[in-house]
């Protein structure tokens, strides 16, 4: 039996643990300091003043679908090396520079797996303490300082199920939505509504593949199945709106939301920057800007690729990867 410091890990990684909330000028965890994609920093541009945001700088990395996490100066990125052998590399950079401070690499073998363009989950950093979690189940604790292993575990041999529970939320690209709500007891729910659609084409309420969905106004937004930017009641799963105009339409289409204020930060797949209000009534698209490019390893969009990995919002500047850079730009005004 693992021992319990290994369980309360596992919590972090698979989402019921919540972070220090008084970081909120650091990005130290999957969107954000609470997981909730909520950006409190003042004195953020209210509009871009070109159609390309410049960059502060911007460095080589491998492929991945891992979002860049900030904490303490420094970034957190993972990724995937090819060779001289297919290996995994968490890498630690100077949030003001981008200079490397530390990274450790191992051997990661993907065999038969899915979509084989690097590690999926984003470094966690927590009381001084770095932790990684790899495609196959690597998991490390680091000196969030240094990059010394403090110690690891291989989670494919020790484990063979690993589960997350408090959603309230749900949706898939398959299986349409689902809306509980949570009893008094953590073991208790109760089903509100679900809905799906007849297929991928004709959908019912939300069939989200990537994208988060935001719960504000009593209201639910978020991407259907072909890029449909969409809001639903809360309470049942009506559609009120339906939008085209933030991301192209195209099956799995992305949008990444981060709440800011009364605003709504939307980073799409196209490498975009949007600024934009989210109403019952509608979308109201401010400002948009070109922030980095999409590359093809994520997912080959007739020779365009896409941006999936969720963008890190940290001391008045965002930091986003694709599979070949790690950048790093100002949004202060």
């Amino acid at each position: 039996m693992a021992d319990l410091s290994l369980h309360k890990l596992i919590l972090i990684l698979t989402g019921v643990f919540l972070v220090n909330s008084s970081a909120s000028q650091e990005w130290p965890d999957w969107r954000g300091s609470n997981r909730d994609g909520i950006w409190k920093e003042t004195g953020i541009l209210k509009k871009f003043k070109n159609n390309t945001i410049p960059l502060k700088w911007s460095i080589p990395c491998g492929s991945g679908y891992s979002g860049p996490t900030v904490s303490g100066g420094k970034v957190y990125l993972t990724d995937l090396i090819g060779k001289p052998e297919m290996s995994e590399r968490v890498l630690c950079v100077d949030a003001n520079n981008g200079k490397i401070i530390w990274t450790y690499s191992y051997a990661c073998p993907y065999g038969n797996m899915s979509y084989p363009n690097g590690p999926r989950t984003s470094v966690v950093i927590s009381d001084g303490k770095a932790y990684s979690l790899g495609t196959m189940g690597h998991l490390f604790c680091f000196d969030a300082q240094t990059g010394s292993v403090l110690w690891q575990h291989d989670l494919n041999r020790e484990y063979q199920i690993i589960q997350y529970t408090d959603y309230l939320f749900v949706s898939s690209f398959y299986s349409g939505s689902l809306l509980v709500k949570l009893g008094q007891e953590t073991t208790t729910a109760e089903k509100i509504w679900s809905r799906v659609g007849e297929s991928e084409y004709k959908t019912d309420a939300l069939h989200c593949v990537i994208n988060t969905p935001l719960i504000k106004d009593d209201c639910i937004y978020g991407v259907d199945s072909y890029g449909e930017l969409r809001c639903l009641r809360l309470e049942t799963g009506d559609r009120l709106w339906e939008d085209l105009s933030a991301v192209t339409k195209n099956r799995w289409a992305n949008i990444h939301f981060v709440e800011h204020g009364q605003q709504t930060w939307m980073f799409n797949e196209h490498g975009e920057l949007l600024i934009t209000e989210l109403s019952p009534q509608g979308i109201k698209i401010i400002s948009r800007a070109k922030l980095i490019d999409p590359t093809t390893g994520q997912l080959n969009r007739n020779g365009t690729g896409v941006t999936w990995s969720h963008p890190a919002f940290a001391n008045r500047y965002v930091f986003a990867r694709n599979d070949n850079r790690l950048i790093c730009a100002y949004l202060g005004e």
